[in-house]
């Protein structure tokens, strides 16, 4: 019990009051009669009455106080907190607006039959005056309506017919290719069990959950389903040929598959020649399988196998659930030539073989072709993606159309508003680089195991970043503007012990990384995978599948988060003005192509009981007891007077 106004109960100082009455009242009055007989039968009839006139007034004394009591109570309010459970009629439906939803068997796909059972259930949720919501899981789930009331039927109506509708290609526009976010969508069903843990979450889905938990699971799924896919696809160099392995999956049929392979620019002829098929039967028992298109095979059709090209297309032809997953793009058979020249006073074995190794390193990305310029040669100054120039071969003006790397340059060459270098200096005592500034073109470098028995001090440099470190002096500087791509290192292979070390030949390829990033780190995605963008100039643009306009990237490097499968075209230009295209291919997740898929468990829900309280009221109780309490007093005074 608790009191809603406590002060109330300082009306209990009347019994304080009632006290001090019946301790300062008289209790005899003097009387007079007519006559002493009178007098003297009273007292005797008093003198045997007064037990029970002590008794009775002890009674009406105890109802005094209860009636003090009382009243003090009916003051204070006191009431009887109770707690009342909401058993509001509520639902949420959850459709899965996955890849795999887009099943069709020939009439509706599994997502529209999804909305439509939701459809359903929001009109049985209105009958019963009950509260409804619908929570699309696509590649982040999001409420479609939330806590709607059941008069606001026809609204709901018109939000879920908005999520069945369909493209021109007949495929619902608001199911995404990405997977479900089935735990997004279980976050938000708890908003709605935080207001109502008595709501039924409803999840429509043609995935098989083998632990539901606390969700009601409809299966959308049709006996007609099934789907072939390709799961990927990967070329495997093999003495300088490209075979080529194709993953295939068959789920829901028992069927014979036949894959097609074509390849583009056959080695480099313009042509596009097609790869005999290869044709593999699967059960139920072995829906998944890796198909090649060998070298072999290839001998056995073709002049020569293929050793470069533009793109692998594979493909099969069924007429399945989904079509998406029924072809695939490999890019990534033909190197973008990077041109390297060297130039050096003396030139030396130790960058020489940094640079080959550089390039085997690199060949599974790049085609890295090295000029060198015999002693005493004329080197150029143009035409090339990445100049070094070492010890007095220095040219007059750096090349503006590539990177630009200075090994040990000439004491006193500058160029202006750029660099100076100053005399040629030798170490005194420790003679240890220290590291700079934390940069990509020292990552794995042991900066502190270079020594150093001679250098060229750098007397000033113009916004370069400062590397490398001789005491006070810097030895290593990097500048990347669009204008300027430069790095020096002005210390001398042979008077360090760099020369032998791993870090030479792992801080050319840093360097080369640095200024010359891939566009992207491979030629295939899944949809909703981050993909990192690099330009090797100061912008790039991308031509998503099925956009009219291309986006331009100048802020670098970028990330983007393919939504769609399909070939994504990136376009930029090199230093020299050379137009460069990079393509690659996104694709469905593979558990999106399988359509029969189980899943150990659902996430869980957490519910927490919510109640609401309300307060009793004792008022008419008090009350009534009061009146009975009157009554009793009443009486007994009134048997008192008689």
């Amino acid at each position: 019990m608790s009191l809603l106004l406590p002060l109330g109960l300082l009306g209990l100082t009347a019994i304080a009051v009632l006290v001090l009455i019946y301790i300062i009242r008289p209790h005899y009055q003097q009387k007079f009669v007519s006559s002493t007989y009178v007098w003297k039968l009273s007292l005797k009839y008093k003198k045997k009455t007064v037990p029970v006139n002590k008794l009775k007034n002890i009674i009406i004394f105890i109802c005094q106080v209860l009636i003090l009591v009382s009243c003090a109570f009916l003051l204070a309010r006191p009431v009887i907190p109770t707690e009342k459970v909401s058993f509001a009629k509520e639902r949420v439906a959850i459709i899965d607006a996955s890849a795999s939803m887009l099943a069709d068997n020939g009439d509706t796909t599994r997502f529209e039959r999804a909305v439509d059972e939701a459809k359903k259930l929001a009109g049985r949720t209105a009958g019963e005056d009950g509260v409804f919501s619908v929570i699309v899981a696509g590649e982040q789930a999001y409420f479609s309506v939330q806590r709607l009331l059941s008069d606001k039927l026809e609204e709901i109506n018109d939000a879920l017919d908005e999520l069945a509708k369909c493209d021109e290609r007949l495929v619902p526009i608001h199911c995404t290719y990405a997977r479900a976010d089935i735990e997004g969508a279980a976050l938000l069903a708890e908003q709605v069990l935080l207001e109502n843990p008595e709501a039924e979450v409803v999840l429509y889905t043609a995935t098989t959950y083998l632990e539901k938990g606390k969700f009601q699971v409809v299966d959308v799924s049709s006996s007609e389903d099934w789907n072939a896919a390709i799961l990927g696809c990967d070329a495997v160099l093999e003495e300088n040929y490209y075979a080529f392995s194709v993953d295939v999956g068959c789920y829901g049929s028992q069927e014979e598959i036949t894959v097609s392979c074509s390849v583009q620019n056959y080695n480099g002829t313009g042509r596009e020649v097609k790869l005999n098929p290869q044709t593999e039967y699967f059960d139920f028992e072995s829906n998944r399988k890796t198909i090649t298109f060998s070298v072999e095979d290839q001998r056995e059709q073709l002049n020569e196998p293929v050793y470069s090209f533009d793109y692998i297309f594979v493909s099969i032809d069924e007429n399945d659930s989904i079509s998406v997953d029924n072809y695939f793009y490999l890019y990534g058979g033909t190197q973008t030539k990077i041109k390297v020249q060297y130039a050096s006073s003396e030139p030396n074995r130790f960058v020489r073989g940094a640079l080959q190794s550089m390039r085997e390193t690199m060949k599974g990305r790049w085609n890295v072709e090295i000029t060198e310029v015999r002693k005493g040669g004329s080197y150029a100054t143009k035409g090339f993606d990445y100049y070094i120039f070492e010890h007095t071969a220095m040219p007059e003006t750096l090349p503006t159309d590539g990177v630009v790397l200075l090994i040990d340059p000439s004491p006193y060459f500058a160029v202006e508003g750029v660099f100076r270098m100053g005399e040629r200096a030798v170490p005194y005592g420790t003679n240890t680089l220290l590291p700079g500034t934390p940069h990509d073109i020292t990552k794995n470098i042991a900066i502190d195991k270079i020594t150093i028995s001679q250098y060229v001090k750098i007397a000033s440099h113009d916004n370069f970043e400062e590397l490398m470190y001789y005491g006070g002096d810097p030895m290593l500087l990097a500048k990347n503007t669009p204008e300027e791509k430069i790095a020096i290192l002005s210390l001398n292979v042979h008077y360090s012990n760099i020369a032998i070390r791993m870090d030479f030949p792992q801080l050319l390829g840093n360097i080369f990384n640095y200024y010359i990033p891939s566009t992207v780190a491979k030629h295939s995605y899944e949809v909703g995978e981050e993909i990192g963008l690099n330009a090797r100039g100061s912008k790039l643009d991308l031509m998503r599948p099925g956009a009219e306009e291309r986006e331009e990237f100048t802020e670098l490097p970028a990330k983007i988060t393919a939504a769609t499968p399909g070939s994504y075209t990136v376009t930029q230009y090199s230093l020299r003005e050379e137009l460069i295209e990079d393509r690659f291919y996104v694709s469905i997740a593979n558990s999106e192509s399988d359509i029969t898929k189980e899943v150990d468990a659902l996430p869980v829900l957490n519910v927490v009981e919510k109640t609401e309280t309300m307060d009793k009221d004792l008022l008419i109780y008090i009350a009534a007891a009061l009146v009975a309490l009157l009554f009793v007093e009443w009486w007994l005074q009134a048997r008192e007077n008689y």
